[in-house]
């Protein structure tokens, strides 16, 4: 008795001396003994203590009134096992290497290690396998299968406070009550688990519990309230008074053991509840744990606001039981909080989630303030393929049914299954993250910062992800026009044309000055664009029309067939001319959307020097269907617009891939009414200027979205000026001849490209690129891979596109082919003509009808494109050797594409699609 009383004597000094010294022990003080509850799958509001009125949870609201209250602690990952891993090791899961379900790394301290060589035995009831390896976790005492039975439960606790007493030790007890896991306690998915022989052992321990009707409970507000919902959200609250029950059998058994005056006290769950939008998601409701801690003399219960993690767990406990810091740890400890002390960087908290429980990956993070939250989530591809434990049961089950009839349901099953790269929520109207404002512009400054607090964490503790985040999937918009010359737009010398937002777009981006097409046709120079290889090699020549029964082969994979498979949204309003048959349209080919001209504008009954009958009535088409004939053509190019920016709008929260091929400046000229007569170059002229105004409505649209820093916008043309219609055509300037030729007047187009933040604003390149680089480059900016399994031509540009020091053209050579003779090489700045012939406007044309072409020839010439861009100079007699050099360079380009012109079939080409036969 004596005893037991200088025993309590020396509690309560020490008691008052932790009351006005938190945390601070005298050596030779006795050691507190630590246990640290955790409820399985249980929501942040739950509970009573956190508002809810259901009172399920009586023992735990007791305890909670005793104990200092962290309200906005989130666990650091909302899954079993890297949720454990990380506040037993004070590390964020890709630091401590739990990424998923799978062992801490060797040799990595944890909370059971550093306490059991300090004197602490070591005890845990339930979920050890959630906490590996042994070698780590070398618990005295292991117990198991009580967590869903609050008797046996309380008989475990007791047993391991004698197993520490008759050690002579204080505890360390992890006590971990499997409930609300699921299967829910009454559900039907319990009572399966119980036949079940590999279950049958764990579910015999699970103990009866009065059921609350689906009448009697709330549905949480980030769920639907619908029938099955309701009802298994019921299960689930029978659940949470099971574990309630068992939280009182615990602490039943620690003061029947005397216990309770030197123990710290922790509760927490490993995360929220097993719903969608919960577990296994770093949305609020997932990682949301608020935080119990009740020790010996520590004063006047606290309720904290901070934000803070599962990782300041472990300091925290090492602090308060009197032992040294540890160091490398993510987490810092929260005495200094309770001691009435700031500390930085307290407003907001980093989640993650890697690996779920069927060892997928589904990368998502998150970091989340007051006021905010932002996600970044590496997994979506833009098909509904999420999966987790928490759509088990009846809920998700219920969501997916309603979703079908209930279109504001059916969003909310898209949000969660489907998903997008980026979210950003205001919570102070959307606490349940339904809403996602990433493209906001009044949010944009907000953004951004959590962006950058994000990256900081990400490059700080060696993410994985960090390369994801920080080449996030780009937008993409190519804007095409037919027949432009080199000299047509402003930032090439236009004289007569206004064209202000090409200016500007060139001013705040880059101006390639020797940008190529594959061929100066137009079937071919698309064909290579969007598939990143010669024309020839793929089997696409000229211009295919109305009669042609070839197209693109089903097995060419388009930029929109590389980027869909990446989660990208894919449109083209324009002209296709890659085969008019429905096996060879756009959305056979990789294309969500299709609005356009199957073929050039000019292949109508209108053509003015076609036969009559040559024809067909020319169609429009949407989708695979023809919605008119002969349209209005003065409208095209503001049906185009109108439908880029639709697009742009209806895509803004994910990544787009947005084709805008127009139909002019071919010939038939047309323009609407809004720019007739506005330009000092006649209709040509008028055409450019829309077709400018067009590129501007683009611009605003990304603009107002906020997507101008995450897109890259493409403008060029698919090939020179048509000569042959004179005032109907435009200016390829310094360039020798036009379409359908060899020259670079016919091949070389202007190009401007503008990414703010990623291309140098005013940068110009005069290296060598082409339309078949765009496919390789984009592929690598989205993370997706160019198809390996045939030639691409094309390269990555990337290096000359952001401008980085010292880059060069990736092509040694670039072959001018015709059809398929090979008509020229270049090779740095020489270029080689082989003997050809090619067409001259002789006279061109007028007022909308095309002149005659004479047949002109060119014998083996060499030019210095630096000094002669206009190809005047024959310099082949003062460089034998360069001709030498190109000349065998062109021979293995025979050997691989072939050579009409010397009867050679390449090695390596392969064939159009055919029409299938009817």
């Amino acid at each position: 008795m004596h005893r037991s009383i200088a025993s309590a004597c020396r509690l309560t000094l020490l008691a008052l001396a932790i009351h006005f010294f938190p945390g601070l022990h005298a050596e030779d003080s006795p050691k507190w003994n630590l246990l640290l509850v955790t409820a399985d799958d249980m929501n942040a509001d739950s509970s009573g203590w956190m508002g809810n009125k259901l009172g399920a949870t009586p023992n735990l609201d007791a305890f909670a009134a005793t104990a200092h209250r962290f309200i906005n602690h989130h666990v650091s990952a909302p899954i079993c096992q890297p949720s454990r891993s990380a506040f037993m090791t004070g590390r964020v899961p890709h630091r401590n290497g739990a990424l998923g379900f799978n062992p801490i790394k060797p040799g990595t301290p944890t909370l059971v290690t550093l306490l059991r060589d300090a004197g602490w035995f070591t005890a845990v009831i339930d979920k050890h396998a959630h906490m590996k390896p042994d070698t780590e976790f070398p618990w005295h005492l292991k117990l198991g299968g009580s967590g869903k039975n609050p008797k046996l439960f309380g008989e475990h606790v007791a047993q391991c406070l004698q197993a520490a007493a008759d050690a002579k030790k204080p505890f360390f007890l992890s006590a971990n009550i499997t409930d609300p896991h699921r299967p829910f306690a009454n559900s039907k998915q319990a009572e399966e688990q119980k036949k079940k022989p590999n279950k049958a052992a764990r579910r015999a321990n699970d103990a009866p519990v009065k059921a609350y009707r689906p009448e009697e409970v709330t549905v949480p507000s980030f769920l639907e309230d619908i029938p099955e919902v309701r009802r298994e959200v019921a299960q689930y609250y029978t659940s949470v008074r099971r574990f309630d029950l068992s939280f009182g059998e615990m602490m039943a058994a620690l003061k029947a053991a005397g216990r309770e005056g030197d123990t710290l006290i922790v509760f927490l769950s490993d995360h929220g509840m097993s719903f969608p939008f919960s577990k296994a998601s770093v949305y609020r409701n997932g990682t949301w744990s608020p935080v119990l801690l009740r020790w010996p003399g520590m004063g006047q219960p606290q309720r904290r606001e901070e934000f803070v993690s599962s990782v300041d767990l472990l300091p925290t406990l090492l602090e308060l039981l009197n032992q040294s810091p540890l160091a490398g740890v993510d987490g810092r400890s929260w005495m200094p909080l309770l001691r009435g002390e700031t500390q930085p960087d307290r407003d907001f908290v980093i989640t993650h989630v890697n690996t779920v429980s069927s060892g997928r990956s589904f990368a998502q993070r998150c970091v989340r303030t007051k006021e905010f939250s932002y996600q970044f989530h590496a997994w979506p591809n833009g098909t509904p393929h999420f999966r987790v434990e928490a759509m088990n049961g009846l809920s998700y089950k219920a969501l997916a049914k309603a979703a079908e009839s209930d279109s504001a349901i059916q969003r909310r099953v898209q949000q969660f299954v489907t998903g997008v790269p980026e979210q950003f929520f205001d919570l102070r109207a959307d606490a349940d993250e339904r809403v996602n404002l990433i493209a906001e512009p009044k949010y944009a400054s907000e953004v951004a910062r959590l962006r950058n607090l994000l990256l900081a964490h990400m490059e700080k503790t060696g993410d994985p992800q960090l390369e994801n985040f920080r080449n996030q999937r780009p937008n993409f918009v190519i804007i095409y026009a037919d027949d432009m010359g080199y000299a047509d737009i402003g930032p090439y010398g236009a004289k007569g044309i206004r064209t202000p937002n090409l200016d500007r777009m060139a001013s705040e981006g880059m101006r390639f000055t020797d940008f190529y097409v594959a061929q100066a046709v137009c079937s071919a120079s698309r064909a290579a664009l969007l598939t990143g290889c010669y024309p020839n090699r793929i089997g696409i020549l000229g211009a295919l029309g109305p009669a042609s029964k070839n197209g693109i082969h089903a097995d060419e994979l388009t930029i929109a067939g590389v980027l869909k498979p990446r989660g990208y949204a894919t449109a083209i309003y324009g002209k296709w001319h890659l085969g008019h048959h429905p096996q060879f349209l756009p959305t056979r080919h990789g294309f969500d959307d299709y609005f356009g001209l199957p073929y050039s504008n000019d292949m109508w009954p209108n053509h003015p020097s076609a036969k009559p009958g040559t024809y067909p009535p020319l169609p429009l088409i949407e989708g695979e269907k023809a919605v008119e004939h002969m349209p209005d053509q003065t409208q095209l190019t503001t049906w185009y617009t109108e439908r880029g920016v639709k697009f742009i709008e209806k895509n803004k929260d994910h990544p787009f891939f947005l084709y805008m091929p127009h139909a002019m400046p071919h010939v038939p000229l047309n323009v609407s009414d809004k720019f007739k007569g506005q330009s000092e170059r006649g209709l040509y002229g008028d055409v450019i200027m829309e077709i400018d105004w067009s590129v501007g409505q683009i611009l605003a649209a990304l603009r107002k979205h906020g997507l101008e820093d995450r897109t890259l916008v493409i403008f060029t043309s698919d090939n020179g000026p048509w000569l042959l219609y004179g005032d109907h055509a435009g200016s390829a300037g310094p360039l020798r001849e036009g379409k359908a030729t060899t020259f670079e007047g016919g091949v070389r187009v202007p190009c401007i490209m503008r990414w703010p933040g990623k291309i140098a604003a005013g940068a110009v390149c005069r290296e060598l690129a082409a339309t078949l680089d765009i496919l390789p480059t984009l592929a690598k900016l989205a993370g997706a891979e160019p198809p390996k399994d045939r030639i691409i031509d094309g390269k990555d540009i990337w290096p000359l596109i952001s401008g980085q020091p010292g880059a060069k053209t990736p092509h040694e050579t670039f072959f001018y082919y015709w059809a398929q003779h090979l008509q020229a090489v270049r090779s740095g700045k020489w270029k080689l003509h082989f003997e050809h012939g090619y067409p001259k406007p002789a006279p061109p044309g007028g007022n909308a009808r095309p002149g005659r072409y004479s047949n002109e020839s060119i014998g083996l010439e060499l030019f210095d494109l630096e000094a002669d861009v206009g190809e005047r100079s024959n310099v082949a007699p003062q460089h034998p050797d360069v001709v030498k050099r190109l000349q065998a360079l062109a021979e293995n380009c025979r050997e691989d594409l072939g050579d009409s012109a010397t009867q050679r079939k390449g090695k390596n080409v392969r064939p159009a699609g055919q029409l299938a036969v009817q």
